[in-house]
Order: C-alpha cells, then sequence, then structure tokens
C-alpha cells in the first residue's frame, strides 16, 4: 500500500463501488469492504496496480486482498 498505488487505483470508478456505500479503495491491498457490496461489474483486471503486481482474481473489494 503506497500512495503511488492509491494513485494509479480505479476502485471510485468500478460499477461494484459506484452502487454500494463503500468509500475506501485499493482494496486489492488492503482487504475487502466492510459494506459487503453485490456484484455489480468488476474493472479490477483493467487496473495499472492489477497489472504491476500480476495480481489474479477480482472483486477485492468483496473476496478480500490479493495475496
Amino acid at each position: 500500500m503506497t500512495e503511488e498505488n492509491m494513485m494509479k487505483c480505479i476502485c471510485g470508478d468500478c460499477p461494484t463501488f459506484k452502487q454500494s456505500d463503500m468509500r475506501d479503495g485499493t482494496y486489492c491491498s488492503m482487504g475487502k469492504s466492510e459494506q459487503k457490496p453485490e456484484m455489480a461489474g468488476c474493472d479490477c483486471l483493467s487496473c495499472a496496480v492489477y497489472a504491476e503486481y500480476e495480481l489474479e482474481g477480482a472483486y477485492f473489494c468483496i473476496h478480500g486482498a490479493a495475496d
């Protein structure tokens, strides 16, 4: 979790984020949201942080941080 990664984070533009009460971001690093959002589409795979760290999976806001 770095300021640089927070600046690259696209969680705020994600359909799941937009339809929920979530306020945070960078879920791939910080872990799942406490708000328990419903799946409404996932932008994780198009995120620069996802690509840079060669992450796997999606919906980190629901399932938790990347391993």
